[in-house]
């Protein structure tokens, strides 16, 4: 069965859960997944999609400041497994977390509730991502790149000595599809 399938049996996951309960579920996880992730390099963005639609549901995004890191995080993860489910990413552009994340969410006051398709995200537990949730200078990368998703079957069959590649990453942030609110 593949991912997609397993995670349209999940849609009644959240009545399980009051807002509370999930939160301490994903502090749990953030205390959990944070380690490991530091552990590749420099995270410069850390995300947690609570939306309900399958698509976005559980998918965490981790950003790091470099591309080296970002695919020694890739190459490392990829196929292990957390909380029962297999870990599996892929790289994706975000250019502004501001555009991508749901304003309205964060003011509790969103009209599509889980299923609005600007990402609902868990607070972090600390201040360490405010000036990335707010696009600060420091934080962005080069703009030229690409604004297209790479395929992480390309990423798979590159060298690790591929410059070109890791110049087109470097803006790209890291997706795992791990954690079920």
């Amino acid at each position: 069965m593949d991912n997609k399938s397993v995670r349209e049996y999940d849609t009644d996951m959240s009545l399980e859960y009051d807002d509370k309960e999930m939160y301490k579920h994903f502090l749990d996880f953030y205390d959990d997944a944070m380690p490991e992730l530091r552990s590749f390099g420099k995270v410069i963005q850390f995300k947690v999609c609570c939306n309900l639609s399958p698509h976005l549901r559980g998918n965490v995004y981790v950003s790091y400041a470099t591309e080296r890191e970002a695919l020694k995080a890739y190459y490392a993860l990829m196929g292990r497994y957390y909380g029962g489910r297999q870990i599996r990413g892929q790289f994706t552009k975000v250019p502004l977390w501001s555009k991508a994340l749901c304003g309205l969410f964060l003011r509790k006051k969103c009209p599509k509730g889980g299923t609005c398709n600007f990402l609902h995200v868990f607070r972090n537990p600390t201040s360490e991502f405010v000036q990335a949730d707010m696009d600060c200078e420091e934080h962005k990368r080069d703009e030229s790149c690409s604004r297209s998703t790479i395929s992480s079957k390309r990423l798979a069959k590159s060298s690790g000595g591929d410059e070109k590649l890791l110049r087109l990453i470097r803006t790209l942030t890291l997706i795992y599809s791990c954690f079920t609110c």
